[in-house]
C-alpha cells in the first residue's frame, strides 16, 4: 500500500471523492492536448479537488500534465480502496474534522494501520456510537443501552423511596 498517500486520506468519503476527481481529470487530459491544457504561464484550467491536488503534488511532484502518471496515482487510490479495512461509524450528529482525525489516529494505532473510516448519521440512536465492519456490529448507542437495561431502570424507579 502507498502509505504516503494512504496517511493523507482523511476518510472513506474523501477517498471516493479523490477517485472521482482523478477519473474526471484523466479523462480530461486524454481529451485535450497538453499544450491546450496550459493557460497563462502554466495555470491549470482543468478542475480537480484542491486538497487532492495539494496531496499529490506534495508526495509525487508536478505530475498533473501526464496521464500515465495520473493513472499510476489512480491505481494507488484504487488499491487503497480495495485493501483498506473499512469501519463504518454511526453517530447521532455530524462531528468536526478534529474529532474525525482523532478517531482515525485511534483506530490506526489500536485496531489496524490500514483502516479507513466511513461516517454515517443515524439520529435515531439518540447518542453514543455504533461501529460496523464487514464481520462485526457493535452497538454502543444510548438507545441500545437503555433498551438492554429497561427492566433494571424500571425496578430502580419502582423501588425508589421518595
Amino acid at each position: 500500500m502507498d502509505y504516503n498517500l494512504f496517511y493523507q486520506i482523511k476518510d472513506f468519503e474523501e477517498l471516493e471523492i479523490f477517485l472521482i476527481s482523478i477519473e474526471e481529470y484523466i479523462n480530461s487530459l486524454l481529451d485535450l492536448n497538453l499544450k491546450d491544457k496550459i493557460k497563462d504561464e502554466g495555470e491549470d484550467i482543468l478542475n480537480i479537488d484542491m486538497t487532492l491536488k495539494g496531496i499529490i503534488e506534495n508526495i509525487y511532484g508536478d505530475v498533473f500534465k501526464n496521464s500515465v502518471s495520473m493513472n499510476k496515482i489512480k491505481d494507488s487510490l484504487l488499491y487503497i480502496k480495495n485493501n483498506a479495512k473499512i469501519i463504518t461509524i454511526f453517530l447521532s450528529k455530524e462531528i468536526d474534522e478534529g474529532f474525525k482525525f482523532k478517531l482515525k489516529e485511534y483506530f490506526q494505532k489500536n485496531i489496524d494501520k490500514d483502516v479507513l473510516l466511513k461516517y454515517r448519521i443515524k439520529d435515531s440512536i439518540g447518542g453514543g456510537i455504533i461501529l460496523e465492519t464487514s464481520s462485526k456490529y457493535l452497538d454502543y448507542s444510548f438507545d441500545s443501552v437503555l433498551n438492554a437495561n429497561t427492566d433494571k431502570i424500571i425496578s430502580i424507579i419502582n423501588n425508589d423511596k421518595i
